[in-house]
């Protein structure tokens, strides 16, 4: 079979028309309107978000590198929460992910984990036997158990014990 350059650079040419014609379309459609939140027009704690949580009662949870934002959009209401604040149990202001399992919210920091109860509040945990790092960057919830993804490994929590 020979090569036949002409009907090759045809093809290519047709390509090109039908992304144009077809692909414009794509490019162009009205995605809605899009809403942002920054810390010039709303009390989120920081502009770079590391991780988005909905709980169960549909509130927003926002992981930046400086604390966290809890946002009820219904409402239009913001909570904040630092390392700092008396009662908040955050090990650091660098939070990496939260994960929403019924009544807890599960957060990973830069410096442990806390776990927030909707019923017995905050608890944090730092330093936990038998978790290879405090350096937190994943958490997952899988039926009763939870699994935490860290610098130096993975480790599962039953309920009870890592």
């Amino acid at each position: 079979m020979v090569f036949n350059q002409k009907k090759y650079h045809l093809f290519q040419i047709r390509i090109v028309f039908c992304f144009l014609i077809f692909g414009s379309n794509l490019i162009s459609q009205n995605l809605g309107e899009i809403t942002i939140y920054n810390t010039d027009n709303s009390n989120i704690t920081y502009n770079q978000v590391n991780c988005l949580e909905f709980d169960q009662f549909g509130d927003l949870w926002i992981g930046t590198e400086y604390g966290i934002s809890l946002f009820n959009e219904a409402a239009n209401t913001w909570y904040n929460f630092y390392a700092d604040d008396p009662g908040s149990g955050l090990s650091s202001n660098s939070i990496q992910t939260i994960e929403s399992n019924g009544d807890e919210i599960w957060i990973g920091t830069n410096a442990g984990i806390t776990l927030v109860d909707y019923y017995t509040g905050w608890t944090p945990y730092f330093e936990w036997e038998n978790i290879p790092d405090n350096t937190i960057q994943t958490i997952f919830s899988d039926e009763n158990k939870i699994w935490v993804g860290t610098t130096g490994g993975l480790c599962i929590y039953n309920g009870e014990t890592w």
